[in-house]
């Protein structure tokens, strides 16, 4: 995906609400859709050697399988439905079967002490603290979160820049392609 793909993929996610009464009070609506389709190529699993991957290698950082919940990548078990007419009585009878698939949601959430490294020669950087992103229900607004991150050398394992604020999403759009 591109990063214009990736920020409407998002944001379809946010658009999709479910609503909830409270107790007779008022109805508060808020995200709760997931999807199949993922930012990350696709998710798999080595049995063998016990290593999953993301398959996302051609990101500018390496972001691991270990970075599963901060990208909201879940492996869900979903519900295939299907109807067929019963031969015996003639009426139309339902067949569920269970199945697990990875689904996206729209939670980033890159935590303080994540390290990452490029892939593509850039610094090291690592998160020095950081808030999610949510939805603020009173002001019906996604809240983009934010990450302040730090860049160290590989090399020296030193310190080589100042301390950088973006929201979650310029977070995520830095660790893909490289830049904000």
């Amino acid at each position: 995906m591109n990063i214009d793909e990736i920020e409407d993929h998002l944001q379809s996610l946010w658009n999709k609400r479910q609503c909830k009464i409270v107790k007779g009070e008022e109805v508060i609506s808020y995200p709760t859709k997931r999807s199949t389709k993922l930012i990350v190529p696709h998710v798999s699993w080595e049995q063998d050697s016990g290593t999953g991957s993301l398959n996302n290698d051609h990101w500018a950082y390496n972001v691991h399988y270990s970075f599963r919940s901060a990208l909201d990548l879940s492996y869900d078990t979903r519900i295939k439905t299907q109807t067929f007419k019963n031969e015996i009585t003639g009426e139309n009878e339902k067949n569920t079967t269970p199945y697990q698939i990875w689904t996206q949601g729209y939670k980033i959430h890159f935590k303080e002490g994540d390290l990452l490294t490029s892939n593509n020669g850039y610094p090291s950087i690592q998160v020095q603290n950081s808030q999610p992103i949510s939805w603020d229900d009173k002001n019906k607004i996604m809240n983009l979160g934010m990450v302040e991150f730090e860049p160290f050398d590989d090399m020296k394992f030193g310190h080589i820049g100042d301390i950088t604020t973006v929201n979650q999403m310029e977070f995520l759009l830095l660790l893909i392609f490289g830049e904000i």
